[in-house]
């Protein structure tokens, strides 16, 4: 039997978005393959190969040993890339210094340059570093990226360049940039660079995405987009990237004044830094994708110079990897006043014509801002619940399906109960198309001014809601007519939003799970005036909630870790030889600490660092250690004067055990002006700076000459780190499981010892 009220057109409407939505959602929670297939050795010679890449970087990577700047390993990284460039006619050379980088680290770096094409002209710089964190193999960070450049100088060796391309196979990123800051700062060829093409990863899949530009982007943009092979790309991750605390070698040329792309691909971000960035997990469709974009942009900024004294600042974002759109800020704040004018017009007509009313607009904006804060809240208590149940910061790692169910779940329920809470204040559809149109606007309005790079997830949304009021007047007329409106302006919003959906949980998983879900419901939000015409919303609730739960349920009871997407735990050994202590020292990242290995020694959270500037991980659980007998880090004074401005010590820094970082720390009192070493001087950003890291250090120790403000001698603490670990160690490392792996710095030993300076 059919009630009257099912059969009323306002049902039909509500049906329809109810439907719709669950179509958008369904859509959302697949995360379609945006990577080309992969290319075979046998592709032509001036074609981009995934599989030759990948034979190249077999090669380099040899065993698959952690290679961090001064070990054996590293050298023999550096000696075979060189073996490989020889091997395609290139003739590479060496550039070895005594640098500091940025972030005002010393290292001994000794990058890899080479150059195609002309003699002169303004250059492309192809950049890749090759040393690795003493945890990982490197295989996609960044050894990938060195493949992808010799893949694509074999390309190149028979073209004819109308501008020259120097490759830059940088040391020291690991460290701080290190090796990047040298060639900027040394190389002579750096003042040929005109653009920049830097090749990344932070992870092992996914597409390649172009997430940040140096300079003014519109110039930049426009060749991309010209270029672009299956473009993955959004002015949008140029913001988000320019918050995080993160850098690349990019990031050397930008504060240079240089244009540039920034590439990486985001996918396993489990197995990023760990020793699960191997060649066995390294997706060759990304690689793929990485070179088929550097190869394609390298031949379109050789055809000629970029032009980037006329540029301004552009958003821009790809259309489902087709093509990119893209349109320069002046002209889309313009269109959008336009917009603004045009918004105002048609609500003024509209409450003119008594098709809507204020109090009406008002309660159906509130309840489209009830039905989006309720669910980004809802969604992030479920996940918070399920990582507080698995013991781990993302509990989708392995399996990321059933939280996009509860993500989508949470959507549908806080929308039913936010449109029904919208209905019994008199909101309807007219109202809440109108209420739409102004939110839409006024978003793309004040994204203008404060999120510019966003805008264009509000810009054009706005056009089309504009021009579908304007073309259809759906308030205006039927069921028809309201439904092809709605459809329209969703389809164009979830195009915009879905995707980043997708990009959100490559980047960051569901560690903040309402980054995750934010996209998904506001590709539904333009759903939300038929919502209101939805007759049977208690039906709908429940089944959303059953989604919620059932995707709660399978999340629950699956692993939320294994050998292939980890969590990340590092073991530590540190002795002070002052006090004759050691300790244990076990970090978890936020996850639980593993039953196995609590039981092996006395683990308790950590109170205090192992020495007092250092800073303390929040994560870090700490048990007494017998001592090691192996011998502290040295520092001898050789000499020591007097200055106008203090004192200059002249020392020799050393690690009788062999470990290639040392850590100098001054105290409270002594401020550190310039530090001397290998023929260099290095004076400027000290300001602040009280301990002073150098690696890469040779077997036979480092001199250095430190001028000091302050007469009066000194006390400072030297540490030495390395990955060589005392036997009492082995058992904490057999208890760790499978499904932990160390990261970064990866097991490491410290030992420290204080001097008179």
């Amino acid at each position: 039997m059919t009630s009257a009220s099912d059969s009323t057109p306002s049902s039909v409407l509500g049906t329809w978005a109810w439907i719709a939505t669950c179509v958008l959602l369904a859509l959302s929670l697949v995360r379609p393959a945006r990577t080309p297939q992969v290319q075979p050795a046998s592709a032509g010679s001036d074609a981009f190969s995934a599989e030759r890449a990948l034979a190249m970087l077999a090669r380099i990577l040899g065993d698959q040993a952690p290679h961090p700047a001064g070990t054996q390993a590293h050298r023999a990284v550096r000696e075979r890339i060189l073996a490989e460039a020889r091997a395609l006619g290139l003739e590479p050379a060496v550039q070895s210094s005594l640098a500091r980088g940025p972030g005002g680290r010393i290292a001994l770096v000794h990058n890899i340059v080479a150059r195609l094409g002309p003699a002169t002209g303004p250059a492309v710089l192809l950049a890749a570093h090759y040393d690795s964190v003493g945890a990982a193999p490197g295989a996609s960070d960044d050894g990938a990226g060195c493949a992808v450049i010799l893949e694509i100088a074999r390309a190149l060796r028979d073209t004819r360049l109308d501008s020259p391309v120097i490759l830059l196979f940088s040391d020291g990123e690991e460290l701080g940039l290190i090796g990047a800051q040298a060639f900027a700062d040394e190389h002579p060829w750096s003042a040929d660079v005109g653009v920049v093409i830097n090749l990344e990863a932070r992870g092992t899949s996914g597409p390649s995405l172009m997430f940040e530009t140096s300079g003014p982007s519109a110039p930049l943009i426009e060749r991309f987009a010209r270029a672009a092979v299956r473009p993955f790309a959004s002015s949008l991750s140029d913001l988000i990237y320019k918050y995080m605390p993160n850098d690349t070698d990019l990031s050397v040329f930008r504060a240079r004044g240089v244009p540039g792309y920034n590439f990486a691909f985001i996918g396993g971000l489990a197995r990023y830094h760990t020793p699960l960035d191997d060649l066995a997990h390294l997706d060759a469709r990304s690689v793929q994708h990485h070179g088929d974009q550097a190869l394609a942009l390298v031949r379109e900024l050789t055809r000629a110079p970029l032009d980037v004294a006329r540029g301004g600042e552009s958003l821009y974002f790809d259309v489902l990897g087709w093509r990119v759109a893209w349109r320069e800020r002046s002209r889309v704040a313009w269109l959008t006043a336009l917009l603004t004018a045009s918004s105002a017009w048609c609500l003024a007509r509209a409450l003119r014509a008594g098709r809507a009313r204020v109090s009406e607009l008002a309660w159906a904006a509130v309840g489209v801002a009830l039905a989006f804060s309720g669910s980004m809240v809802l969604s992030w208590l479920m996940v918070r619940a399920l990582a507080a149940w698995h013991g781990v910061p993302d509990p989708g790692a392995v399996h990321p399906a059933p939280l996009r169910l509860v993500c989508a779940g949470a959507i549908v329920l806080c929308t039913c109960w936010a449109s029904a809470f919208s209905v019994r204040r008199g909101a309807r559809f007219a109202s809440a198309w109108y209420a739409g149109l102004a939110t839409t606007v006024l978003g793309a309005c004040a994204t203008q001014f404060v999120l510019w790079r966003a805008g264009h997830l509000a810009f054009v949304p706005a056009l089309a809601w504009c021009s579908v009021e304007v073309l259809l007047k759906p308030t205006e007329r039927g069921i028809p007519a309201r439904i092809c409106a709605l459809a329209l302006v969703s389809a164009i919003q979830a195009l915009l939003w879905l995707p980043l959906a997708q990009a959100t949980e490559l980047g960051f998983g569901f560690r903040l799970a309402p980054m995750v879900a934010a996209p998904m419901a506001l590709g539904c939000i333009a759903l939300w005036p038929a919502w209101l015409e939805l007759a049977r919303r208690a039906r709908v609730a429940c089944l959303a909630a059953t989604a919620c739960v059932v995707g709660a349920l399978v999340s629950a009871v699956r692993p939320a870790a294994d050998e292939h997407a980890p969590t990340w735990l590092n073991l530590r050994f540190v002795q002070d030889s002052d006090t004759g202590t050691a300790r244990f020292e076990a970090s978890t990242f936020e996850s639980a600490m593993p039953p196995a290995l609590a039981t092996r020694a006395a683990f308790a959270p950590a109170r205090t660092p192992p020495f007092p500037w250092l800073s303390l991980d929040p994560s870090m659980h700490v048990a007494p250690a017998p001592t090691w007998d192996v011998p502290p880090p040295l520092l001898e004074v050789l000499e020591a004067r007097a200055t106008p401005l203090g004192r200059r010590v002249r020392a020799r820094l050393s690690s009788p055990r062999g470990a290639v970082r040392l850590h100098l720390h001054l105290d409270e009192r002594t401020r550190l002006r310039a530090v001397q070493c290998a023929g260099r001087v290095l004076s400027d950003g000290f300001e602040g700076v009280r301990t002073q890291l150098f690696f890469a250090v040779p077997s036979e120790g480092l001199e250095v000459e430190l001028e000091v403000e302050g007469s009066a001698p000194a006390r400072a603490h030297l540490l030495d780190q390395d990955w060589t670990l005392p036997d009492s160690l082995g058992a904490l490392l057999e208890a760790r499981p499978a499904s932990a792996v160390p990261r970064s710095d990866g097991d490491v030993s410290l030992l420290g010892r204080s001097f008179e300076l």
